[in-house]
């Protein structure tokens, strides 16, 4: 696939391929072959971005921001538990030392009110225990990632977790529509 595909697309299909337990991020690393020229530097760097447990394309979508702007990588669908262990929730990337959570709000989230309404009652559950979000939508993703990447850098230098003193311009590669940021 790295013959047809760029970064962000690649990443994308293995987490989804890895979603449906058609593979390992392990197995998508080792399936790359020795040796050198750019389809096979594109394949291991992107076998090597792939993650367990993202439930979604945009939410690999989101995640590639981070990494390629330089920043810390979120850590994906973290399980909230309660005192006995139970998981109560789940975010979709977040840093849990620093209670920082972003979420990919699709259209779904809407459309489907059971799903709405209990993604609002975990949000004030987490927000009371001094969980912060940053949501984003497919339209500030595709539209304006550089406010959204402004959005995700004042998050994580309010909450403490480090933040590069330049973001990498590697991400304007792949998010069109960008602002100027840092």
């Amino acid at each position: 696939m790295a013959e047809c595909c760029d970064l962000v697309q690649l990443v994308t299909l293995g987490d989804s391929l890895v979603r449906v337990g058609a593979t390992t991020p392990a197995r998508l690393v080792a399936a790359v072959p020795d040796g050198d020229g750019h389809r096979l530097r594109l394949a291991r760097r992107a076998a090597g971005l792939v993650r367990a447990k993202v439930d979604s394309p945009m939410e690999s979508r989101l995640r590639l921001l981070f990494v390629l702007a330089g920043l810390t990588e979120p850590v994906v669908n973290v399980e909230i538990s309660d005192e006995v262990g139970r998981v109560r929730y789940r975010v979709d990337l977040s840093f849990p030392d620093h209670l920082l959570a972003f979420e990919f709000e699709g259209r779904q989230h809407v459309d489907v009110v059971d799903q709405w309404e209990r993604d609002i009652v975990r949000r004030e559950d987490l927000e009371a225990e001094g969980w912060r979000f940053v949501l984003v939508t497919s339209s500030a993703l595709y539209g304006n990632p550089g406010e959204v990447l402004a959005r995700i850098v004042a998050a994580m230098d309010d909450r403490g977790v480090p933040v590069p003193r330049r973001l990498r311009s590697e991400w304007r590669r792949f998010f069109v529509g960008s602002s100027d940021i840092r």
